[in-house]
């Protein structure tokens, strides 16, 4: 399992026990090749996880995963903590040459400071782990969390 605290130099225990690790950049098993942290001391919305909502990784790239081949479980989470209007952010997400998700405006899709958490089942093949992309369309792209977990 790896859980990730994007954006945050330091590690957070969660609700469900889960430990989620300080982020890193890319060096050897996983990391994003480019972001910038930024945070917010404001209440995060609807969990009793703000610490893992109030840093995110802005102007995020790209993370890489060196992972064995197989399912894997992965949620992606997402809080808007710097924007305030529709359209002042929205971008695309493609893991492993797939866009899986379309257009993600987050003040406009879940509203400031509400979290959104996108749960999906990804295949790492080829021994090519997992490459999770951000594309930004308007402003910069943004990520709170990855947490990804091997089924078989």
């Amino acid at each position: 399992m790896i859980a990730i605290n994007s954006g945050s130099h330091y590690q957070y225990v969660g609700e469900e026990n889960v430990v989620w690790g300080a982020d890193e950049p890319f060096i050897d098993d996983w990391g994003y090749l480019k972001g910038i942290p930024i945070k917010t001391q404001h209440s995060i919305y609807n969990t009793f996880d703000d610490p893992l909502f109030q840093t995110a990784l802005e102007d995020v790239d790209e993370y890489r995963f060196v992972v064995t081949d197989g399912s894997y479980e992965l949620q992606l989470n997402f809080c808007e903590i710097k924007m305030d209007e529709p359209g002042d952010r929205a971008f695309n997400v493609i893991i492993n040459n797939k866009q899986v998700i379309d257009d993600l405006d987050l003040i406009r899709d879940y509203k400031k400071y509400y979290p959104a958490k996108r749960k999906m089942t990804i295949e790492a093949k080829n021994s090519e782990g997992i490459t999770i992309k951000f594309i930004a369309i308007k402003g910069k792209s943004i990520i709170n969390g990855i947490y990804i977990r091997k089924i078989f």
